[in-house]
């Protein structure tokens, strides 16, 4: 026999669908009350006439003499008309709500209207400026009028210009609950628009004077590029770079980033001279780049993401030229043809990055970790990697011309047709390396440590090979040995494919 709690869980589940059913039913139906309104008044006169049926049913067989008093039937009349007067009501109540909702919008759009205006600079004083050319001379006469802040006031104040660019920080600032959506989603991605578009504004003429630097081998160009680059982040750090940073890179009421509401805009974003780590931001802003979102493209000039979190990011075709990235995390990241030239990545960790094609000319790599990091013809000239690991690296035709490598740990690296012309490798370990048809002229291994490294076919003129281990390193096919230095090379003898008469002319140097 079943007893009664077990009835009951029997039961309880069949009671909670029908409930839940129930509930659906009056939810759809509701909505399509709301939706249709004629519908609603029909169903009211359908209950008012059902109510009225009721109560003279009730009335005639229950109340008696009742319903000859005053009175009784106005009171009858109320309870029947209950229904429609109450949806009419309710309607009224509706439209009324619907009223100060779009006049609220009304004045949120004017408001907004006006904020991209400031914030666009649209108000903002200039000079003006009158050339007359005078024909006689072939001269130019430029008259220039300008206003200036009247003198010996009771109070003292600054003049319009000055108050103009106040208006535009202060417009930035009031863009804030616009792009946090407190006034509505429609105005989230307008007002970003307008954060990013002054951002680009701000920072537009320095990124052509870069452009204009041209491509290729910044180091030659080394003094114009570094004022860029400061120029950049100077902006960023005025007073309407901060503005735009501290709003930009806002949380919302959700405590999670603004920005990774819009994550489409990522691509080809121009966030160059950013700094990431602005006093009054949070913490979140590093991980920024911790999500599935495409960043190829971003422009990322000058910024400071020292510490950031960048692994697995797809910044494919990013320029992060003189990017501050000392300590960044960016490990498995997507780099291949980045521009990172001048970028300062010490400490960085980048085991596994795909670097392929990129450029790192002039960028410092001290003590980074790059364990198997792929950086296939990637362009390292003048690329400071002092300390760095890069045991494992693919490093295939790669340009390191005049890099320094110094203590740099480059284990079993594959270095094949890699250009190494005037690098210093002093004291860097390459055991097991193989820099097989290499370009190393003048370079210097001076105390290196090449045990088994494969040099086959490599162009070794000029190269110094001071102190260095030659343990098993093999020399077959290399080019121009007759002109490398092998003074005081360890285990001479014990190297292979190096001619009799050299190794036998060093032991000599070496014992005498």
């Amino acid at each position: 026999m079943i007893n009664i709690k077990e009835k009951i869980e029997i039961i309880k589940p069949i009671i909670k669908k029908k409930i839940k059913d129930i509930t659906n039913y009056i939810t759809e139906k509701t909505k399509t009350l709301k939706e249709n309104r004629p519908l609603a008044v029909i169903y009211s006169a359908i209950a008012s006439f059902i109510i009225m049926v009721l109560i003279l049913i009730f009335v005639t067989f229950c109340l008696g003499e009742v319903k000859k008093l005053n009175g009784f039937w106005t009171l009858i009349t109320l309870i029947i008309s209950s229904p429609i007067a109450f949806t009419i009501w309710h309607f009224r109540d509706q439209n009324a709500i619907q009223q100060i909702e779009n006049a609220r919008k009304d004045t949120n759009l004017k408001e907004f209207q006006k904020l991209a205006e400031w914030v666009s600079g649209a108000h903002l004083i200039e000079d003006k400026i009158i050339e007359k050319s005078i024909n006689q001379n072939d001269d130019i006469e430029t008259i220039r009028e300008y206003t200036n802040v009247p003198q010996n006031l009771s109070i003292p104040t600054y003049s319009k210009k000055d108050g103009a660019v106040g208006l535009q920080i202060s417009a930035v600032y009031n863009l804030l609950p616009f792009y946090r959506g407190e006034h509505g989603e429609s105005f989230k991605k307008p007002a970003l628009n307008l954060l990013t578009s002054a951002w680009l504004s701000l920072q537009q003429k320095e990124l052509e004077n870069l452009e204009k630097l041209g491509k290729g081998n910044l180091v030659d160009k080394i003094g114009n590029y570094k004022k860029i680059i400061s120029k950049i982040q100077q902006n960023a750090k005025s007073p309407l770079g901060i503005a735009i940073t501290r709003v930009l890179l806002s949380l919302n009421q959700k405590q999670e980033l603004c920005l990774l509401e819009h994550k489409e805009v990522f691509p080809n974003l121009v966030l160059a001279g950013m700094d990431f780590h602005l006093s009054g931001l949070d913490e979140k802003v590093l991980n920024l780049f911790q999500t599935r979102a495409d960043y190829s493209g971003i422009n990322l000039i000058g910024a400071n993401l020292q510490g950031a979190n960048l692994q697995g990011a797809n910044l494919q075709g990013a320029n992060l030229q003189g990017a501050k990235l000392q300590g960044a995390k960016l490990q498995g990241a997507k780099l291949q043809q980045a521009s990172l030239q001048g970028a300062e990545l010490q400490g960085a960790e980048l085991q596994g990055a795909e670097l392929q094609g990129a450029e790192l000319q002039g960028a410092d790599l001290q003590m980074a970790e790059l364990q198997g990091a792929e950086l296939r013809w990637a362009k390292l000239q003048g690329a400071k990697l002092q300390q760095a690991s890069l045991q494992g690296a693919k490093l295939q035709g790669a340009d390191l011309q005049m890099a320094k490598l110094q203590q740099a740990s480059l284990k079993k690296a594959e270095l094949r047709w890699a250009e190494l012309q005037g690098a210093d490798l002093q004291g860097a370990d390459l055991q097991e390396a193989d820099l097989q048809e290499a370009y190393l002229i003048e370079i210097d291994l001076q105390w290196a440590k090449l045990q088994r490294a494969d040099f086959q076919g490599a162009n070794l003129q000029e190269a110094k090979f001071h102190n260095s281990n030659l343990e098993g390193t093999n020399f077959t096919n290399a080019e121009h040995l007759e002109t490398v230095d092998f003074t005081g090379a360890q285990n001479l003898d014990k190297a292979i494919g190096l001619p009799p008469e050299i190794v036998e002319k060093f032991k000599q140097k070496t014992e005498n």
